[in-house]
């Protein structure tokens, strides 16, 4: 795969489809690369800076590289390549427009009011194949082909087993925050060894998550971040951060969730409050509010009450 990157370090990247072998391909006199597009047939990689308004070409490895068009470019957004023509969008023109990658030769094809993102496709097409096409590759989920050969991985949630194909449930977890971060530490399965354990992370550049508590049924991450006095969740499946409650929490630092009504019950060491409210916020209630310090932990038998 290969990928454009905008930051204070702009520059081209590829890496095999596992994400191994990671490599810049360009990374001097390029500051808005917004457009790429791979010749698969001659082995060459394509791309538009939208700031310095110029279109370049180079080898799959980085060499051979040079420009092939630095005028008439205002601001290239959408980019593609069928055959031996570029097409692309462009921002202040507002329109579409093609060149031809050896005459050089380009105009203007379309007008467009607002035009964007642009993919190029060409239905008579057949171009490649590998061994993840067989079988998924032997492996029980995700099939990644590389140079090398077929690399199977798990999803989120799941762990890999000795056979490196066949991916299982992991029975036994730890979920632990670390303030920006909250990862999953597995603590059996097949590649477990007594220094060698491994960890997924699960939600990412939060601000100061303390206690946390997870939904196994529903795959649901729940967490209380003391610094914004709030109670969040997501879900392991995706990046969307959901917020269960915001007002009315000063410092909520303990958590735990009732899995058979699903309710989520918490401490306040500043409020000296004990609460509850379902899972999707709604329904809230204070428990125990006399004769409270500094409530913190916190965990519910809901088989018992």
């Amino acid at each position: 795969m290969y990928w454009s990157d905008w930051g204070s370090h702009p520059r081209l990247e590829r890496a095999w489809l596992d994400g191994t072998h990671r490599e810049v391909l360009v990374s001097t006199s390029i500051q808005w690369p917004n457009g790429l597009a791979l010749d698969y047939i001659e082995r060459k990689i394509y791309w538009a800076d939208a700031k310095l308004d110029k279109i370049e070409v180079c080898n799959l490895n980085g060499s051979g590289r040079r420009v092939l068009l630095d005028k008439e470019v205002p601001h290239i957004y959408g980019f593609g390549l069928i055959g031996k023509h570029l097409y692309w969008t462009d921002w202040q023109r507002r329109n579409l427009q093609k060149l031809h990658v050896d005459s050089l030769q380009n105009k203007d094809i379309a007008e467009f009011p607002a035009v964007m993102g642009l993919k190029v496709v060409d239905m008579r097409l057949k171009y490649g194949d590998n061994d993840c096409q067989e079988n998924n590759g032997n492996c029980s989920h995700l099939c990644l082909y590389t140079p090398v050969g077929v690399k199977c991985e798990c999803p989120m949630g799941l762990e890999m087993t000795k056979d490196n194909m066949t991916c299982v449930v992991v029975s036994l977890r730890l979920l632990y925050s670390e303030r920006r971060n909250i990862r999953l530490l597995h603590v059996d399965g097949d590649r477990r060894s007594q220094n060698n354990f491994t960890t997924t992370l699960l939600a990412k550049n939060l601000v100061n998550a303390i206690a946390v508590a997870f939904h196994y049924q529903d795959q649901i991450l729940f967490w209380t971040d003391v610094s914004l006095g709030k109670i969040l969740r997501k879900s392991i499946k995706d990046s969307i951060v959901e917020t269960v409650v915001s007002v009315g929490l000063v410092r909520p630092e303990g958590i735990a969730i009732d899995w058979v009504t699903k309710k989520i019950y918490w401490t306040d060491s500043h409020l000296k409050l004990i609460e509850v409210v379902n899972f999707d916020g709604t329904q809230r209630s204070v428990l125990v509010w006399k004769k409270l310090g500094k409530p913190r932990a916190i965990v519910v038998d809901p088989s018992h009450g």
